[in-house]
């Protein structure tokens, strides 16, 4: 037999539990968030895009012209860049063409992109993609990439 529904003021328990629960989940969020922000507000990225040579060769540091990070081609690092970078406090980034091969498609037509025609795609300027599938090349690429990454 069901139970009568209680009237008169009183508020359900599943009404409260639900407050509690809202409740609940907005100081939750609400820590996450603020914690989250904090967090965000640390990151600060400054940088020049190429290389700080022509800075460097004036004496001119990067870190006194609040810069704090260098973007560049993964041709470019080497162990001088990476010395000086540290001695300033740079974090350097490594642009890294993972499906651009030029080079690799003329050494090794297998690797060539095909359209959905079976065609082999062309060349778009300076961008030369290369089949993702292609086993030499993922191979190829992964080397170069944990070759960088080792180094420095």
């Amino acid at each position: 037999m069901k139970k009568p529904h209680k009237t008169g003021g009183s508020i359900s328990k599943k009404f409260w539990t639900g407050i509690g629960l809202f409740a609940l989940l907005m100081v939750f969020t609400g820590f996450f968030t603020r914690k989250l922000s904090q967090e965000t507000a640390k990151l600060e990225i400054r940088g020049i895009y190429g290389s700080p040579a022509p800075f460097w060769k004036k004496n001119i540091r990067l870190d006194q012209l609040g810069v704090n990070a260098v973007f560049l081609n993964h041709n470019a690092i080497n162990e001088d860049l990476m010395k000086q970078a540290k001695a300033e406090g740079l974090k350097v980034f490594a642009e890294f063409p993972t499906l651009n091969g030029k080079a690799y498609v003329d050494e090794h037509p297998e690797a060539w992109a095909i359209d959905n025609n079976g065609k082999k795609v062309a060349a778009a300027g300076w961008f030369m993609g290369v089949c993702p599938t292609e086993p030499g090349f993922k191979k190829y690429r992964t080397t170069t990439l944990r070759t960088l990454l080792q180094s420095y």
